[in-house]
């Protein structure tokens, strides 16, 4: 069967990309289906995303022909399933995304996953992509401070990134608190604090830590909504 198409979005660090990611390794190593994740942002035209395809099934192009790309692509899929992750969709411009989409539902038995800040972009798709693509929208709503708390557990216990006295119960709530349901901010912003704590040779992190090393994150976060913003999406759901 072909596989559905589905519209993953939420707000920046809801865990969008390490799902969908998880999900095509499931697939990869229990079915039959190939699975490819391509970076949007980083791959903006569709004769970018079609190399980044052609690489996974190990086909490497010089010319830009992207006619040639998909006969290509097409002849490596054959008949097998396939999913195809399109990370940071809403970043392409509408005629890129409109192209990018109607062709790689053309090649074979596709199915496509858009991962996004936001749902509206696909509001103005053309109607030759609209009448063949019926995405199931699936929402990433923000983490709860609780989640967020074992998020942190995880890295500090489990994956042992902290010595056990160098962090208190305290500390973890107060950057679960402060990152407000995005887990990469709360990740980045222990990462940030226990550097300065470290580079101050002090032997746990403090509160002032914590402040020091979220601001620094905010910087990186503003810098990250202000390349967000694209002629079709406007302002990121914030």
């Amino acid at each position: 069967m072909k596989p559905l198409d589905c519209l993953c979005h939420g707000k920046p660090g809801t865990g969008k990309t390490a799902l969908v990611k998880y999900v095509l390794e499931q697939l990869s190593e229990n079915t039959n289906a190939l699975t490819f994740y391509v970076n949007c942002w980083e791959n903006k035209t569709l004769n970018q995303i079609l190399d980044r395809l052609l690489e996974k099934v190990g086909v490497h192009f010089i010319e830009d022909n992207y006619c040639t790309k998909i006969a290509r692509l097409r002849e490596k899929i054959k008949s097998k399933p396939c999913v195809i992750a399109l990370d940071e969709s809403d970043k392409l411009v509408e005629k890129n995304l409109n192209d990018a989409l109607y062709m790689l539902k053309n090649v074979g038995k596709v199915g496509l996953i858009c991962i996004s800040n936001t749902r509206k972009y696909i509001l103005n798709l053309d109607e030759r992509i609209t009448s063949r693509i019926h995405f199931k929208s699936i929402n990433f709503p923000p983490y709860s401070n609780q989640e967020l708390l074992i998020i942190l557990g995880q890295r500090v216990e489990d994956c042992r990134a902290l010595h056990p006295n160098s962090y208190s119960t305290e500390i973890l709530e107060k950057i679960a608190d402060l990152a407000a349901g995005d887990a990469r901010i709360a990740i980045q912003t222990l990462r940030n604090s226990a550097y300065i704590a470290d580079k101050s040779s002090k032997s746990k992190i403090t509160e002032c830590d914590i402040e020091k090393g979220y601001e620094a994150v905010k910087e990186i976060k503003k810098k990250y909504y202000l390349e967000s913003l694209t002629p079709q999406a406007g302002f990121p759901d914030c």
